[in-house]
């Protein structure tokens, strides 16, 4: 059926590939958030069989739920990798590159909003602990001359129980996430090596303290040598 659309598209000269409903999806975005690779190579190959243009940045912020204030904010790299799904993430970048265009992979999308999603697409990587994904963005980084944030952070939104003289309720915190913690507490240390090479190849100095690895003092750590071991070998 995508595959019909296209063709007619392309033989009427109609140009659909980056038109947006009325809930701002675009073709590209949907079939990323549908996680179809399929899909994605079919639009790809329209865009350069008819030399469009493919819309593969655009973002916005919708809320999930009406019940509540909180939004989150998509986009196709943030999906794709939120569906930890490599193939597209790589399809995005080597388009990206084909056709000029530098993904803001360091752009902060959610300054001041209240949001619970992952903004920061290496920390998104990190969180599901895919270190393929991680590395493609380093390489993609380095391709293009941009140095990844590597302390960027996003707020982890938790609720804690608030004691009051006469109840008790839950409240949001926030907890500030960084690349190399979040690695920490994943205890995944092919990415924290990962993360430690990066920052000495670009002079960034990582700074780990105890509020990092008090995770580390939790029985179900199974990895405490060696992960003190590499925060000790990047000092």
């Amino acid at each position: 059926m995508i595959q019909l659309l296209s063709n007619y598209a392309k033989n009427n000269a109609i140009s659909i590939i980056n038109e947006k409903n009325d809930s701002y999806d675009y073709p590209f975005l949907y079939a990323v958030k549908m996680n179809s690779i399929e899909i994605v190579k079919l639009l790809l190959k329209y865009a350069r069989e008819c030399q469009v243009l493919l819309e593969i940045e655009d973002d916005y912020f919708y809320k999930p739920n009406e019940n509540t204030e909180d939004e989150k904010f998509i986009n196709p790299l943030l999906c794709s990798i939120e569906h930890d799904n490599k193939e597209i993430v790589k399809l995005i970048m080597d388009y990206a590159n084909e056709t000029n265009i530098t993904l803001e992979i360091n752009r902060n999308h959610l300054i001041d909003r209240p949001i619970e999603m992952i903004n920061y697409p290496l920390i998104c990587a990190i969180k599901k602990n895919n270190f393929e994904i991680v590395k493609l963005l380093m390489d993609y980084a380095n391709k293009n001359n941009i140095v990844l944030d590597l302390h960027e952070k996003y707020n982890n939104r938790i609720f804690e129980f608030e004691f009051g003289k006469e109840y008790i309720s839950n409240v949001i915190v926030s907890r500030a996430k960084y690349p190399i913690s979040s690695a920490i507490e994943n205890q995944n240390t092919e990415i924290m090596k990962l993360l430690i090479q990066y920052s000495k190849k670009n002079n960034i100095k990582l700074y780990i303290n105890e509020k990092y690895i008090n995770v580390m003092n939790n029985n179900l750590i199974k990895n405490k040598k060696k992960i003190k071991e590499i925060i000790f070998l990047q000092k």
